[in-house]
């Protein structure tokens, strides 16, 4: 009985630690409040294991994210930090953490969002699905969750007219939890104009696009309503954005005159593309 029980043990540690290398990509806008409570559990789980997973923070804002970010890195050798003096937009934290950081990325990549509002041990368990997979998409809806109404309700709404507009079927595309393929992600990043929130749609259309296989996963999600956007603000862009890829993605952009394509581009990442 002692000899099965120590086989069941070396089994079951075997099993929980069986998994690709990966990188996990925080982008974070003045998450100060927020931040150390992943933090602490990435850098537990990783050292504990010493595994050959690395961190990559992709620093935002003018609050003390920077130095809390840069203690941990100072702790932890497998932390790396980028950082922008100014508010450069979700997409573009994740496109410059990727595009400066490419060498020591390893072949899945994970986005994570500060708030901590999927918990490390749900990412944990889906991380074996990505190995037939391309993209692994951790749902917020497809489980019973506690969203507030006027969140869960623009939300629906937008997804809506992503599937009726861009012909998108994916049912969370605004989800902060994404499981990536290394060599997919980086192939499909450079395709990628908008560097806002819209980010996750267009990175998302260009994989469907071309193919790559992608897979929504129910999970457990606790809204965290100490964040840094403005609903009415952000809601009303992503429509917008909508509109604009969708033009961009026409026959008739295409046969504009390079100088108005020029301007339309100018007013969209001025006005819309924040």
């Amino acid at each position: 009985m002692k000899e099965l029980y120590e086989e069941l043990v070396r089994s079951e540690n075997y099993e929980t630690n069986n998994y690709p290398d990966v990188t996990f990509i925080i982008p974070a806008y003045n998450e100060e409040n927020r931040i150390s409570y992943v933090m602490d559990d990435l850098c537990g789980y990783i050292y504990d294991n010493n595994l050959k997973w690395n961190i990559i923070v992709s620093v935002d804002g003018n609050d003390n994210t920077k130095d809390m970010v840069s203690s941990y890195s100072k702790k932890y050798d497998f932390i790396s930090m980028d950082t922008s003096k100014s508010r450069s937009g979700k997409g573009n934290a994740i496109k410059r953490a990727l595009i400066n950081n490419s060498l020591i990325i390893n072949d899945t990549v994970i986005f994570m969002d500060a708030d901590n509002s999927i918990k490390f041990n749900d990412i944990l368990n889906r991380i074996k699905n990505i190995n037939n997979n391309d993209v692994i998409i951790l749902n917020r809806y497809y489980k019973e969750n506690k969203i507030p109404f006027l969140r869960k309700f623009l939300g629906r709404s937008f997804n809506a007219i992503i599937k009726g507009i861009l012909r998108l079927k994916i049912d969370d595309t605004q989800s902060g939890y994404k499981i990536f393929k290394k060599n997919v992600l980086m192939k499909e990043i450079n395709s990628v104009g908008s560097g806002s929130a819209f980010f996750d749609i267009s990175l998302l259309y260009h994989i469907k696009k071309d193919d790559y296989s992608i897979e929504e996963i129910d999970t457990d999600y606790e809204y965290n309503n100490n964040t840094s956007f403005h609903i009415f603000k952000l809601t009303v862009n992503m429509f917008l954005s909508i509109f604009a890829f969708k033009f961009r993605h026409t026959k008739l952009y295409d046969k504009m005159p390079e100088k108005i394509k020029i301007k339309l581009l100018e007013i969209y990442y001025k006005h819309i593309n924040e």
